[in-house]
C-alpha cells in the first residue's frame, strides 16, 4: 500500500496542476487507409489471431468439455445455472450503478472544490482500494458488519424479546460494499475522464446565468458524460461478474455466483463439470462486451 501511495504521489507531482480540456466540440476524425491484397490479409490476421487464442480456442474447449457431459446434465443443472447467472448479473448490475453514481459525484466534488486537499486525499484513498486483494477487502468489510449484526440483535432482544438474525451479513449488502471499494477506481477514472473534457467556461456561463451547481451538473454535465458513465458501468459489471475472492468470503449462506461455482469445481479438478458455468458466465458477460464496443466506438468518434 505504501508503494501504491508513492506511485500516486509521484504521478500527481509529474502532472502538477495541468488540466486538459477538449475545445471545439468534436474530435478530429481518424483518417482511414484502405488496404488491399496481402497487406489487408496480414492486417486482418493479426487481430483475428489474438481473438482466436484469447477467446475462441478457450470457448471451443469449454464447449467440447460440455458436450462430453451432456448425458449427465439434467433440467436441474440448467435451472441452477440460470439462478447463478441471475445472482451474478444482479450483484454486478447493482454494484456498477453504485460505483458509477458515487464516482461521478466524487469527481464533480473535486471539480467544484478544486483546491480541497481533504477531498483529493480521500479520493486517492478510495482509488487505492483497487490494488487491495478482494479477500482483504472482504474481511475488512465483514468484521464491522458482524459487529453491527451483534449489536442489532442485542438491541432487538432487549426491545422485542427476539433476535432478527443476520440482518447485514445475511444479505448481499456486504458484497455490494466490498465491490464498491474494490472497483471504485474503475468508475472514478471513467467519470473523471468524461468531466475533464468539459471546460470550466461552461460552469462559469451557467453560474453567470443564475444556475446553481446542482442544475449545472444535471443539465450540462450529465448529458455530456453519459457515454463515459455508460462505459464505466459496463466495465464494472464485467469485472464484478468474474470477481471471486471477495464473493467467497463475504457471501451470505446459500448465495453463489457463476464465478464461485467455477472455482469450487475447478479447485476439485472437475474441469469438465466447470465447463457449463464457464459457458454461462461468457453468455452473461457477452452482451455488455458487445455494448461496450459499440459505445466505445461512438465515444471515440464523437470525442466525448
Amino acid at each position: 500500500m505504501l508503494f501504491v501511495f508513492l506511485l500516486f504521489y509521484l504521478e500527481r507531482i509529474s502532472r502538477g496542476r495541468s488540466k486538459h480540456y477538449q475545445l471545439g466540440g468534436r474530435a478530429k476524425p481518424l483518417v482511414v487507409t484502405k488496404l488491399t491484397g496481402r497487406h489487408a490479409l496480414l492486417t486482418a490476421l493479426y487481430p483475428f489471431s489474438i481473438v482466436a487464442f484469447a477467446f475462441l480456442y478457450p470457448l471451443v474447449t469449454l464447449i467440447a468439455w460440455n458436450v462430453q457431459k451432456l448425458d449427465e446434465h439434467t433440467a436441474r443443472h440448467y435451472r441452477d445455472m440460470l439462478e447463478l447467472s441471475f445472482n451474478s448479473a444482479s450483484v454486478a448490475f447493482l454494484s456498477a450503478l453504485i460505483v458509477v453514481t458515487i464516482s461521478i459525484f466524487v469527481c464533480y466534488s473535486r471539480r467544484v472544490l478544486m483546491e480541497s486537499r481533504l477531498v483529493n486525499a480521500l479520493t486517492m484513498l478510495g482509488v487505492s482500494g483497487f490494488v487491495l486483494p478482494g479477500t482483504v477487502i472482504a474481511l475488512g468489510v465483514m468484521i464491522p458488519l458482524v459487529w453491527l449484526d451483534d449489536r442489532i440483535n442485542m438491541l432487538s432482544e432487549q426491545v422485542f424479546g427476539t433476535t432478527l438474525g443476520l440482518v447485514l451479513t445475511g444479505s448481499i449488502l456486504g458484497l455490494l460494499i466490498s465491490h464498491t471499494i474494490r472497483f471504485f477506481a474503475v468508475g472514478f477514472y471513467f467519470s473523471d475522464s468524461g468531466l475533464s473534457k468539459i471546460t470550466p467556461s461552461m460552469d462559469s456561463a451557467g453560474m453567470a446565468l443564475g444556475a446553481h451547481y446542482g442544475r449545472i451538473f444535471r443539465e450540462v454535465h450529465l448529458p455530456l458524460v453519459r457515454n463515459s458513465l455508460l462505459v464505466g458501468v459496463l466495465i464494472v459489471f464485467i469485472d464484478v461478474c468474474k470477481e471471486m475472492a471477495a464473493t467467497l468470503v463475504i457471501r451470505s449462506f446459500g448465495f453463489d455466483t457463476l464465478a464461485t461455482k467455477i472455482w469450487e469445481l475447478s479447485a476439485e479438478s472437475y474441469w469438465e463439470d466447470a465447463a457449463l458455468p464457464s459457458i454461462f458466465i461468457v453468455l452473461v458477460m457477452l452482451p455488455p462486451v458487445v455494448l461496450l464496443i459499440n459505445v466505445s466506438g461512438r465515444t471515440g468518434n464523437a470525442g466525448a
